[in-house]
């Protein structure tokens, strides 16, 4: 009998301890699922890598980003994996704000000649008015119309979604970023420039573009440089510093 009841005993130690790992295992995969959702869907960390957005930001914070503050989808580069599909499925339900400071992914914009992901300010939004001319070094420079002091310059409106532009000879490489983003129509319209200088094309957009600029504006390389960014873009909004590097001086806070 002593026998038949230390068998037994054992067999149900063998089956608590069985049930145990699988209720642990089962714990750890949904823990799993619920942080890559939200790491893919709702929220992401990003470390500032730069002086350009001084004084509120400094090199080595980290922010948390809200990926749902405009739109719900899935990236094209996914966070951990950085895979790149080159297809955004997002449902968009709010627009950028003036003021704004925002994560996009330098990838998604033509003019900008970086993988990385870069933090800047919202500072025009579609509608508002640049100026684009011509520094001593005959690169082009972009400028709003409100904050700027010299006002000479080919103007153009920041283009929206459903918008159209003229592209002509003259106006070509002030709008070389926005074309650069609209697909192929950019060589297109390239070659037909080169076989006829009187070609004009009205090419309706598939994207809201906005101006984004440092706080940092000495320091910072942002639209005044590359031009404006497509929508599509930009991953979210930088609303909670939550990592104060040393340099910052600062407690977590709301930016």
């Amino acid at each position: 009998m002593k026998t038949a009841n230390i068998f037994k005993n054992t067999s149900d130690s063998e089956r608590v301890e069985s049930l145990s790992f699988r209720m642990i295992a089962e714990v750890f995969f949904f823990a799993l699922i619920v942080v890559l959702f939200l790491k893919i869907f709702v929220l992401e960390f990003y470390r500032v890598e730069s002086g350009s957005m001084q004084p509120e930001l400094h090199d080595g914070d980290v922010v948390m980003v809200s990926r749902i503050a405009y739109f719900f989808g899935i990236p094209s580069r996914l966070p951990i994996l950085g895979s790149n599909f080159g297809v955004d499925l997002r449902l968009n339900f709010i627009s950028p704000d003036l003021g704004d400071v925002i994560v996009f992914d330098a990838m998604k914009t033509g003019n900008v000649h970086d993988d990385n992901f870069l933090i800047k300010r919202i500072v025009g939004v579609p509608g508002d008015t640049m100026i684009i001319s011509r520094n001593p070094d005959s690169k082009h420079k972009y400028l709003l119309k409100k904050n700027s002091v010299n006002h000479h310059g080919h103007e153009i409106k920041i283009p929206s979604k459903g918008g159209s532009i003229e592209v002509n000879v003259n106006n070509f490489k002030y709008l070389s970023s926005i074309l650069i983003n609209e697909g192929e129509i950019f060589r297109q319209i390239v070659d037909s420039i080169n076989a006829n200088p009187f070609y004009t094309k009205k090419l309706v957009l598939k994207d809201d573009y906005y101006f984004v600029q440092g706080d940092n504006i000495e320091q910072s390389s942002d639209s005044r440089k590359f031009g404006l960014i497509p929508a599509k873009s930009i991953i979210g909004k930088a609303f909670l510093l939550v990592f104060p590097s040393a340099a910052s001086n600062k407690k977590i806070k709301l930016l």
